[in-house]
């Protein structure tokens, strides 16, 4: 049964990221679009997503989120799709360095805003789902490929 809530809860959770990673974007051009999440003093997404620490090399951190959801689903399809280690790997590997950033984010908004912003406390929440079922899936598939060998081990002796 829970395998097979896991990849519905991934693709659920990439495609919130998505969501909401995109309604930043369209707001980090149209402020108007701010008003649903622009709540009070403390919770200001207008004030989180047009500060200095919005854009990264001139791009905006909510268009990475978006490519960055967008590309977890797809490497994800992958080892659905082929059931490589390797590529579950990678996945891990990507949600984690998405989690660190996200962390890092959070920081900001912390320490040096003072501000938080309710989407991306969203897309927070989506890339620790992620990462937290993606690392479940890599321990459940290599002990799968453990089990596997030692099986067929087992067999030819």
């Amino acid at each position: 049964m829970i395998k097979k809530i896991v990849p519905i809860v991934i693709f659920l959770a990439a495609i919130a990221g998505v969501i909401v990673s995109a309604y930043a974007l369209a707001a980090h051009y149209d402020s108007k679009l701010y008003g649903v999440c622009s709540i009070n003093e403390t919770f200001d997404c207008s004030s989180v997503n047009s500060s200095v620490y919005a854009d990264i090399f001139g791009i905006p951190v909510a268009g990475i989120g978006v490519a960055g959801y967008l590309l977890l689903a797809v490497v994800y399809t992958l080892f659905l799709l082929k059931k490589k280690i390797v590529i579950v790997q990678v996945a891990v590997t990507m949600a984690f360095g998405a989690l660190i950033f996200s962390l890092y984010l959070s920081g900001i908004e912390m320490f040096v805003l003072q501000k938080w912003c309710l989407l991306c406390i969203i897309s927070q929440i989506s890339i620790l789902i992620i990462f937290t079922l993606l690392l479940l899936e890599y321990y459940r598939f290599n002990k799968f490929l453990v089990e596997a060998q030692k099986n067929s081990k087992e067999n030819f002796d």
